[in-house]
C-alpha cells in the first residue's frame, strides 16, 4: 500500500511517524506509520522526513497542512476548518 492510497477519497489524513495519532475530527482519518501500516525500507519516514512522535496532517488535496509533535497544534489549525463533530 502507498501512502497516496490512503488519501485517496477527498479527506484528511493524519500521519503519526512512531505514534498513534488521535483522530482529531470524525472526518480525518488517522494512521499510524510503523505501527498499523509497516514502513518497509523507511520510504514514509524519508518522503517526510519525520522523526519519532512527529505528525503530518495532509489536506484533502494531499497537501501537508502542518507538521507538529503537539496534538494540541493539529485540533487548532482544523479547528476553524471543519464543523464541530456532533
Amino acid at each position: 500500500m502507498r501512502l497516496f492510497d490512503l488519501q485517496r477519497g477527498g479527506h484528511w489524513t493524519l500521519y503519526g511517524f512512531g505514534v498513534r495519532p488521535r483522530p482529531p475530527h470524525p472526518s480525518v482519518r488517522a494512521v499510524a506509520i510503523g505501527g498499523e501500516i509497516t514502513d518497509t525500507g523507511g520510504h514514509a519516514r524519508r518522503a517526510y522526513a519525520a522523526t519519532d512522535g512527529e505528525c503530518a496532517l495532509v489536506r484533502p488535496d494531499g497537501h501537508i497542512a502542518i507538521r507538529t509533535h503537539d496534538q494540541a497544534a493539529i485540533d487548532a489549525y482544523l479547528r476553524p476548518a471543519l464543523p464541530q463533530a456532533p
